[in-house]
């Protein structure tokens, strides 16, 4: 099964690089969005229009909840994350203005993804679902320094979430291309990159194991013909 077709020359931005001087610093100086389309989830970057950054810290630290308190309390605090957030802002789309710009077959993906996502929830959910609107219907990878994305996307009604090796062709050109801009940076962690895609039900019940067949079936008869699957990469520098 071939999930991924062309290289992506897109991103989608994960909470997660926001948490630290180091992922914010290593983002903005890999200079990605260069000849990548960056996009920021549009509640955060409403937030930062906004100077809001009292319910940004919440949103953030609900996203990835294992944040050091006294290392992030002072980082949160600092002119530097703000400075650094407005210049994230400035390099970065929201979803949302482009909508407009999407071509038949994209806005065919982007209706069938919020039918399997399902209808509004709480504010935390919702950056997730729109995380993976973003990556499926641009075809972007999701950049991120933590696994928590791992935990909000399984979360979601309908995504399916399979972790893979490098050696997946096409897949880990892609992830090569993004994680090239990062070496060498100052960023502590590792970096892994999520890319999404919907997948016809018959190719996935042949391609996946035996043992996920009832549980397969059991998705498919409330969603009809196709699921999302999200494919992990490692995060091995």
């Amino acid at each position: 099964m071939t999930i991924v077709k062309n290289q992506t020359k897109a991103v989608v931005i994960d909470p997660t690089v926001l948490n630290t001087k180091e992922r914010l610093g290593a983002f903005l100086e890999s200079m990605i969005f260069k000849d990548h389309t960056s996009f920021l989830p549009s509640a955060i970057s409403s937030l930062i229009r906004e100077e809001n950054w009292d319910q940004l810290v919440t949103l953030l630290r609900q996203w990835e909840w294992t944040l050091d308190r006294e290392e992030s309390n002072e980082w949160f605090s600092s002119s530097e994350f703000k400075d650094l957030c407005r210049r994230l802002c400035e390099v970065s789309i929201s979803f949302e203005n482009v909508r407009e710009e999407l071509s038949q077959d994209q806005r065919k993906t982007l209706s069938i993804v919020r039918d399997i996502l399902g209808p509004e929830s709480p504010e935390i959910v919702d950056l997730a679902k729109e995380l993976v609107t973003i990556a499926t219907t641009k075809q972007a990878g999701i950049v991120s320094f933590t696994r928590h994305l791992k935990r909000w996307l399984k979360s979601l009604r309908g995504v399916l979430i399979m972790e893979i090796s490098e050696r997946t062709d096409t897949i880990a050109a892609a992830k090569a291309d993004i994680k090239k801009r990062f070496h060498n940076l100052k960023s502590k962690g590792r970096l892994f990159v999520t890319f999404l895609r919907l997948v016809p039900a018959l190719a996935l019940t042949a391609a996946i194991p035996l043992g996920f067949n009832m549980f397969l079936g059991v998705i498919l008869a409330s969603l009809g013909e196709a699921l999302i699957v999200g494919l992990i990469i490692d995060g091995v520098p």
